[in-house]
């Protein structure tokens, strides 16, 4: 499913591919590809999604995936995470090949230096002639180069062993949601002509998951007054027990559905509406 659409440089989320991010309460494990349109991205990724189809593959020389493409599935090496694979729109395509040549030839390789610190290479064959590549997906496997399949399946297997849950600065895990709010966000900033920030996007992220964890603190202690102040209490100190009992109980469901409360504030602002 298209996560992010590349309309005529205008980038736009598909809300259904949000509806599923949202719906992921395991932690996810994020793994994006890119390069050149015709070198195997989306055959790449369908082996670590464990399909023969799934991303598409394309047939032309103009790249099939305008934008960023998402396939959600369940890890195969770590139960109770989610592998969130990405397949970026294809570089190369003839409506690109100007402003490819127009950029520095080590820009890249500095980018890659500046941003992954910690790097893994692999090198693979091509998987047949050049002329057969659109029709990659439709090859069987005898029909591959034997050592391109050797390739792939050493390349999946390290990805999928030593790729880890993603996080935000904090060693805190990333959810379904919290792609979402990301991916929000990020999109938002280029929109706007900003840079995405992982810093603005941890503190938006920590606005709105405070903010509801607020909510959940309060509801909980409603109920839970709603429940007790129907039994029979002979005195205030009873009363005052109560409260401070579902008082305790809130705060516990605010403390476990937080993150980043910088100086207590969404703490405090729960305290000031439990005051009793």
């Amino acid at each position: 499913m298209s996560l992010i659409d590349n309309t005529k440089g205008q980038l736009v989320v598909n809300p259904e591919a949000l509806k599923i991010l949202s719906a992921i309460t395991q932690p996810v494990v994020v793994v994006a590809i890119m390069g050149l349109y015709r070198t195997g991205k989306s055959y790449l990724m369908n082996k670590l999604a464990g399909k023969k189809n799934g991303f598409s593959l394309g047939s032309t020389v103009q790249s099939h995936s305008k934008g960023i493409w998402m396939w959600c599935v369940p890890h195969p090496k770590k139960p109770e995470h989610t592998l969130v694979l990405l397949d970026t729109e294809g570089l190369g395509d003839i409506e690109k090949v100007l402003i490819k040549k127009s950029k520095s030839f080590n820009d890249p390789r500095l980018c890659i230096r500046k941003f992954f610190s910690n790097r893994k290479c692999f090198i693979f064959d091509w998987p047949v002639q050049k002329k057969y590549l659109a029709c990659l997906e439709q090859l069987k496997e005898e029909e591959l180069n034997p050592d391109f399949i050797e390739q792939v399946a050493e390349f999946c297997s390290y990805i999928l062993s030593h790729s880890n849950v993603k996080t935000l600065s904090g060693g805190i895990p990333v959810n379904g949601p919290r792609l979402e709010s990301l991916v929000l966000t990020y999109v938002n900033a280029i929109s706007s002509g900003d840079l995405p920030c992982m810093e603005n996007a941890v503190l938006a992220l920590a606005q709105i998951e405070n903010s509801a964890a607020v909510e959940k603190a309060i509801a909980h202690y409603e109920q839970q007054m709603g429940q007790k102040v129907q039994l029979p209490t002979e005195t205030l100190q009873e009363l005052l027990d109560l409260h401070r009992d579902s008082e305790r109980e809130a705060i516990e469901v605010f403390m476990k559905n937080s993150f980043k409360d910088v100086d207590q504030t969404f703490q405090r602002k729960l305290g000031m509406y439990l005051v009793f």
